[in-house]
């Protein structure tokens, strides 16, 4: 099988506007390109999705979902309706938590979304 690990930016600047000319926010360009990549996953067999959210904490919100079955982007309609930015981007626990659920499940590809700089200092 082929697993998808998501991992979305929930700090507080997701609400922000994507441009000055849009009314979207940034958390809503992250989820409408969710919604395309799962059109493009579902003609896909026996792959399964998760789904997690990260700004101060890390919280898995959709484990291994099979993409092709009709409820699945109901699924995603849902864990948009839970994402509450606010808070930082801790980009090194989220990564680290990420990680951690990618080799316990097998993940084969994670992808992070996000709009920018983390909260924490990355190098050294």
């Amino acid at each position: 099988s082929f697993a998808v690990a998501l991992l979305v930016d929930t700090s507080g600047s997701m609400v922000l506007q994507c441009s000055s000319s849009s009314r979207r926010s940034r958390m809503d360009a992250v989820f409408d390109a969710l919604d395309s990549f799962a059109v493009a996953l579902a003609s896909m067999h026996d792959v399964v999705c998760s789904l997690a959210f990260f700004s101060d904490d890390y919280e898995l919100v959709m484990e291994q979902a099979d993409v092709s079955r009709r409820e699945f982007a109901a699924e995603l309609k849902d864990a948009r309706a839970k994402a509450n930015p606010k808070g930082g981007g801790r980009y090194l626990a989220a990564l680290e938590a990420l990680r951690e659920f990618a080799l316990e499940s097998e993940v084969t590809v994670g992808v992070l979304l996000s709009d920018g700089q983390p909260t924490e200092q990355l190098i050294e």
